[in-house]
C-alpha cells in the first residue's frame, strides 16, 4: 500500500535505528535489572508529581496531608498555607508533568492503587509504568532529534554518533532511568518535537500544526516554569525568521499568525499556574517555590559552568563541545548562535537561583531540557567540519562522553555524592580508585 511504503521510506531517512536499537537494549538492561541500589523509581521530586496524579485522580488538590508521608516518599515542599482556607497547601511543583502523563498513570493508579488521595503508598505497577514511560520519552526525543539531524542534511552515521554521544554524554540517559521520576527527559522530548516542527515548517515554507505548536508549549512550561524563557527565545527566533521578508504590514502579519499557537500554549500554562497558586495561598503570584527565588545580588555563573559539584563543563563536556563546534563554521554558525542564546540566559538563571546547583543532582539537569538544540546544533556543526578535524573533534567527544558515564557510575553506585561534591571526590571517580582505570 501507497500510505506504508511511504512510512517505511520516511523510517529509513529520518528514524536513527543505529542510535535507538543500542539505547533501547540499555534502557530495557537498567529498567529490568537496575545496576543500583536507589529506590523507590517514584521519589524526592517525582513523589510531588505522583501527588498530582493522584490530586487529578480524586479531584482533591489540598496536598495539607503530604508531610505526613512515609520517609521513602517525603514531600517536604510545601510551602505554604491559604490563610482563609487552612485545609490548602500549595505544593511547589508545577501539574505539567501529572497532565501530560495522566492517560497512563490515571488509570493505573485507579486499577492498581484504588483509594489512594493520600499518597500513602505507591504500587509496583505505578512504579514500572513511571519508569517505561520515561524510556519512551527518551526513545522519541532521540527520535526527534534524529529527524531534525536528517532534515538539515547530517548523514546517516554522524547523525547516530552525535545522538549517542548527546544521550550518555551529557544527564538525559540518567533523567530517562535512575532518576525517571524527574521531569527532564519529558521536556527535552518535547523541546526535540518543536525544533522538528520548526525544521519541517521551515523547509516546506508552511507553519507548523497550530495543536500541536499550543500542546508543546503548554507542557513545556506547565512542566517546568523557568522553561518559558529558552522556549520563548526559541520561538521568537522561529517567528523571526518567519517575518524576514515583505512589507512591514505582511511581516507583522506573518509574526502574529506564526506566533499566536506557542502564545497561547505559554499563556495558558502561566495561566494554570497562577489560578492554583492563588487558590492555595490566596495569593497572586507566577511561583510556587518559596523562599527558593532569583537572588541577583547572589551571582554564582562561574559555579554553575565550572564548579566540581554539578558543573556543566566538567559533568557534561560534550554537551559544551557541541555547543562550541558550529560556531567554527560560517555555515552552521546560526545553530551556534542559537544555542548560545538558549543556554547563556539559563546559566544566568540558575546562577542566581537559590540552591544554585539545583540539590541532589546529576550535572546541572536543568540544561538537559534544551540539550535537543545544542545537539541539532552540534550535528550540524560536525557535518560541516573538514573530515580530520570532524574525527578529532568526534574523538574529543568520545573522551567527554567517557568522563560523564565515569561519573554517572560513581553516582549510581554512591561513591560520588548527590550534592556537595569535592574535587578530589570528583577526580577519584573520573581517574582514580573509584573509576575504571583502578579495575
Amino acid at each position: 500500500m501507497a500510505w506504508r511504503a511511504r512510512v517505511h521510506r520516511w523510517a529509513w531517512q529520518r528514524v536513527p535505528l543505529l542510535a535507538l536499537a543500542p539505547v533501547l537494549a540499555v534502557c530495557i538492561w537498567v529498567t529490568v535489572s537496575p545496576p543500583y541500589t536507589n529506590s523507590p523509581p517514584i521519589r524526592s521530586d517525582g513523589a510531588a508529581y505522583y501527588a498530582w496524579t493522584e490530586a487529578i485522580l480524586h479531584w482533591n488538590f489540598s496536598f495539607c496531608d503530604l508531610p505526613s508521608l512515609p520517609a521513602s516518599v517525603q514531600i517536604p515542599w510545601i510551602t505554604g498555607r491559604n490563610p482563609e482556607h487552612p485545609n490548602r497547601c500549595v505544593l511547589k511543583y508545577e501539574p505539567g508533568l501529572a497532565l501530560l502523563r495522566f492517560p497512563v498513570m490515571g488509570p493505573v493508579a485507579a486499577i492498581a492503587n484504588g483509594d489512594n488521595p493520600d499518597l500513602t503508598h505507591v504500587s509496583g505497577a505505578e512504579e514500572k509504568a513511571s519508569q517505561w514511560l520515561s524510556v519512551l520519552a527518551l526513545l522519541l526525543a532521540i527520535t526527534f532529534m534524529g529527524a531534525s539531524m536528517r532534515r538539515l542534511g547530517v548523514g546517516r552515521l554522524l547523525t547516530d554518533a552525535t545522538l549517542l554521544i548527546a544521550t550518555f554524554g551529557t544527564g538525559l540517559f540518567h533523567y530517562a532511568t535512575y532518576d525517571s521520576s524527574y521531569t527532564h527527559v519529558y521536556t527535552a522530548m518535547l523541546v526535540a518535537a518543536l525544533v522538528y516542527l520548526g525544521i519541517r515548517a521551515e523547509q516546506l515554507r508552511k507553519p507548523p500544526n497550530p495543536i500541536l505548536v499550543v500542546g508543546l508549549s503548554f507542557f513545556v512550561v506547565s512542566i517546568r516554569e523557568i522553561d518559558v524563557i529558552p522556549l520563548v527565545l526559541l520561538e521568537g527566533v522561529w517567528l523571526l525568521r518567519q517575518a524576514r521578508s515583505g512589507r512591514l504590514a505582511e511581516r507583522l502579519g506573518t509574526f502574529v499568525r506564526a506566533g499566536l499557537p506557542a502564545a497561547l500554549g505559554i499563556a495558558l500554562a502561566v495561566g494554570l499556574q497562577t489560578f492554583y497558586n492563588h487558590w492555595a495561598s490566596g495569593r497572586w503570584a507566577l511561583s510556587a517555590y518559596g523562599a527558593e527565588s532569583l537572588r541577583l545580588s547572589e551571582l554564582r555563573e562561574g559555579s554553575v559552568l565550572a564548579s566540581y559539584n554539578h558543573g556543566l563543563l566538567l559533568w557534561y563536556p560534550a554537551m559544551m563541545v557541541l555547543l562550541v563546534v558550529p560556531l567554527l563554521r560560517a555555515r552552521a554558525r546560526p545553530w551556534g548562535l542559537l544555542s548560545l542564546l538558549i543556554v547563556v540566559p539559563l546559566v544566568v538563571v540558575y546562577g542566581s537561583w537559590t540552591p544554585w546547583s539545583l540539590g541532589d543532582s546529576f550535572g546541572q539537569r536543568g540544561f538537559v531540557d534544551v540539550l535537543p538544540v545544542v545537539a541539532v546544533g552540534g550535528a550540524v556543526g560536525l557535518a560541516a567540519l573538514r573530515v580530520r578535524a570532524r574525527t578529532l573533534t568526534i574523538g574529543l567527544c568520545l573522551i567527554c562522553t567517557f568522563v560523564t558515564l565515569e561519573l554517572m557510575s560513581g553516582y549510581w553506585s554512591r561513591t560520588l555524592p548527590m550534592d556537595h561534591d569535592t574535587a578530589s571526590q570528583y577526580w577519584r571517580n573520573v581517574t582514580g580508585s573509584d573509576s575504571v582505570f583502578s579495575l
